[in-house]
């Protein structure tokens, strides 16, 4: 979401900070790069004793999907691998926050939505979810929330925030409250 700050029913602290960290962003700790990443490392010693429950495929040929279903009904080494890389990506996620709640733009943050790939997948929840864990153990007290809503609908749907407030008393044919907001179509123009 880009725009206004403080909306009707909420007010955004920030959107993402592009803090540095070892010649990158802080944020590329836990992205999609930094999963496979991690999925590489822990397949690594399966791969050495030729037990690497993913064969020989490149960890980036692996989607999330197929992490999702070795998670839950695969055989323990790959429910294992695929749960060591969630932990990893959650302490990660845990420590750009903690950093982030460091700057002065984020002191005093009750709540993180998180998007994205995070969101599109039962590993990235989990994630998600360990990674509040990881702080409210360090008393830390932000809620991390995962965005309800496709990215994308999501995004559409909070635009409906960002119009003048006089636009949603002209009609409500276009405007619906953002609690009723969904979205009945969409087309992708990629």
């Amino acid at each position: 979401m880009h725009g206004a700050s403080i909306l009707p029913r909420v007010e955004v602290d920030g959107y993402n900070l592009e803090l540095k960290d070892n010649g990158g962003f802080l944020g590329d700790r836990a992205s999609k790069k930094a999963l496979y990443a991690l999925l590489d490392k822990w397949r690594k010693p399966l791969a050495k004793e030729r037990k690497d429950p993913f064969a020989d495929r490149r960890s980036k040929e692996i989607g999330k999907s197929e992490l999702d279903e070795a998670l839950a009904k695969g055989d323990s080494a790959a429910a294992g691998v695929v749960h060591a890389v969630v932990e990893d990506l959650a302490q990660e996620l845990a420590f750009i926050i903690r950093r982030f709640l460091h700057e002065k733009s984020w002191r005093g943050t009750e709540r993180i939505v998180i998007d994205g790939g995070m969101r599109e997948h039962r590993i990235g929840e989990l994630a998600i979810g360990r990674a509040g864990i990881l702080l409210k153990a360090d008393d830390i007290t932000v809620d991390l929330v995962p965005i309800r809503n496709d990215p994308d609908d999501a995004g559409l749907i909070g635009a409906t925030q960002l119009a003048p407030s006089w636009t949603s008393k002209a009609t409500t044919a276009f405007w619906p409250s953002t609690s009723a907001a969904r979205i009945c179509a969409r087309v992708s123009w990629r």
